[in-house]
């Protein structure tokens, strides 16, 4: 007797990845019409995975038909990520003006600087400024933060970076670019940091520092792979790493790339993470700066599972409605482990780290009366 596999994704889900296909490759988007009850299921999953931009310009690019309440809805969402985008490309380059007039030492990355990458950069959704700063220029920065722009900058909890808002947009002023639990890790990063040369990218005819590609991809696929062990991760952050690939892999230094995954240990994870941008985005398998087999794909389903189940930075499928108290932290917890358990061997050296060094400390500070 033949067992039916579930299939790996649901009918909106596949449509919401043949829209990101057409908006990021250009691939065959094979709709003529889409309707209503379609439409809104699978509208509802692109914002779970923030590509609501994405899809909603596939659409409108193919001139798919759609009722007139759901081609309203398509005008107002590409209206609303375009504004968002406008805004937080006039603040990126505000930013980028004040620091260079005060020859800070900086440079930005992730939000505009990928999206600037993008076939059609306006409808990718945007979110906050990400920006590191040198540790020797991080106390003159906030300082020149504070007086020019008043704003009330919060480290809080976190051991990457300061948080601020002005004028309703979010920043985030990095003193550490990624955190590493393993010190090794952590140093030779650092090192990298410190030695490999930044680059430039244009946002509205202003040059704006930035990764170079070698580091960019590390660093953005760095980025997304902790938060799909973590919690869990959208599309968007998947379209970002296949547009990085796709733009500058004539740049990417594929020797140094692999030097670095190595000495970090992530080199399966990296390779895991291409076999779903080649298989499932269509990102041409020579753009990707290392070869794919069938052993590299032995992850894939398990993935997309995530994705599809966990959204955007984990927001989705739980139980527990509220992002506090102890039924979500445990919720949190076993979710975790879970995904720690399925994608150890990916990048074993900080996973074991993690779970030997920061899972404890992080149970036993829970545990710790407060005074």
């Amino acid at each position: 007797m033949t067992i039916k596999q579930k299939p790996i994704v649901k009918p909106q889900q596949q449509l919401v990845l043949q829209t990101i296909r057409h908006a990021l490759f250009a691939s065959q988007l094979s709709i003529d019409s889409l309707p209503e009850a379609k439409f809104a299921s699978a509208l509802k999953c692109a914002k779970e995975q923030t590509v609501q931009g994405l899809f909603c310009a596939s659409l409108d690019n193919k001139n798919v038909s759609l009722t007139q309440h759901d081609a309203i809805q398509t005008f107002l969402t590409l209206e609303s990520v375009r504004k968002t985008n406008e805004k937080i490309n006039f603040y990126t380059l505000q930013l980028t003006a004040l620091l260079k007039k005060n020859n800070i030492k900086f440079f930005i990355v992730k939000g505009q600087t990928l999206a600037a990458l993008y076939p059609r950069p306006d409808a990718r959704l945007a979110g906050d400024i990400d920006f590191y700063c040198y540790p020797e220029d991080v106390d003159k920065t906030i300082k020149i933060l504070t007086d020019e722009w008043h704003v009330n900058i919060n480290r809080g909890e976190s051991n990457q970076h300061y948080a601020f808002t002005h004028n309703g947009i979010p920043f985030e002023l990095h003193f550490c670019l990624f955190h590493f639990v393993a010190s090794q890790n952590s140093t030779y990063f650092n090192h990298l940091l410190r030695t490999q040369p930044l680059s430039q990218i244009q946002i509205n005819h202003s040059c704006i520092p930035t990764l170079n590609p070698t580091m960019n991809l590390i660093f953005t696929f760095l980025h997304l792979f902790h938060h799909l062990i973590e919690l869990g991760i959208g599309l968007r952050q998947f379209c970002d790493v296949a547009v990085l690939c796709h733009r500058t892999h004539a740049q990417i230094n594929s020797a140094l790339l692999t030097e670095i995954l190595d000495r970090l240990d992530f080199t399966s994870a990296f390779k895991a993470i291409g076999t779903l941008l080649v298989d499932h985005l269509d990102l041409p398998a020579n753009e990707f700066p290392l070869p794919l087999t069938k052993h590299d794909r032995r992850k894939t389903p398990y993935i997309l599972r995530i994705v599809f189940k966990r959204g955007n930075f984990g927001q989705y499928g739980r139980t527990t409605a509220v992002r506090s108290g102890l039924g979500y932290y445990i919720e949190q917890s076993f979710i975790k482990l879970s995904h720690y358990f399925h994608l150890y061997s990916l990048a074993p050296t900080e996973n074991k780290a993690v779970l030997t060094k920061e899972i404890p400390s992080k149970i036993l500070r829970l545990l710790r009366p407060t005074k």
